[in-house]
């Protein structure tokens, strides 16, 4: 059986910011690899999944790979936040999502007036190599699909990307109605 899952944001909100992780320079590296777990805690956004393929990787075994979380990692695709790019990227053929400063999305080849950009994954393939997280009522994070890592279902994969969406928390007052 195959499941879907759509996170809905409307863009039209106040409060709503788009995040992509900040160039962490790790030695020669463009990145530090985070889970998207990570990511999400660390950056304080209420929903987040991972984009962007990256250099160096390998999988052995459970316990062999890279990389693990905190080694440096180069991005393939671009990735622009707040306007400034973080990585050019050195692979062209990935489809980029570009939010514009008007709040607009447009997928497919990178917008120079974007504000947050970022390539990759942006959609959950069957490889498990896609991780969906959100944010739970405790403020803890809470995966929604099942990624794989290491051939063990459920662990998340460091990568060096990530797309966040930060909004405003709202209280809500039940008032029985």
């Amino acid at each position: 059986m195959l499941a879907s899952i759509c996170i809905r944001i409307d863009l039209r909100v106040r409060g709503i910011e788009f995040v992509i992780t900040p160039r962490t320079q790790t030695d020669d590296f463009e990145q530090s690899a985070r889970t998207t777990s990570q990511f999400l805690s660390e950056f304080d956004v209420q929903v987040a999944i991972n984009g962007d393929f990256f250099d160096p990787g390998f999988e052995y075994d459970p316990f062999n790979y890279y990389p693990q979380t905190g080694d440096g990692v180069n991005m393939r695709g671009v990735s622009i936040a707040n306007g400034q790019e973080q990585s050019a990227g050195y692979s062209p053929n990935f489809q980029t999502l570009s939010v514009l400063s008007d709040s607009q999305i447009i997928i497919g080849a990178p917008m120079n007036e974007a504000q947050t950009a970022i390539s990759g994954y942006l959609t959950p393939v069957r490889d498990g190599s896609t991780t969906l997280v959100m944010e739970n009522a405790m403020g803890q994070p809470r995966v929604l699909n099942s990624p794989i890592h290491g051939r063990i279902p459920g662990m998340e994969r460091p990568i060096g990307n990530h797309f966040g969406v930060r909004a405003t928390h709202l209280t809500t007052i039940d008032d029985g109605t």
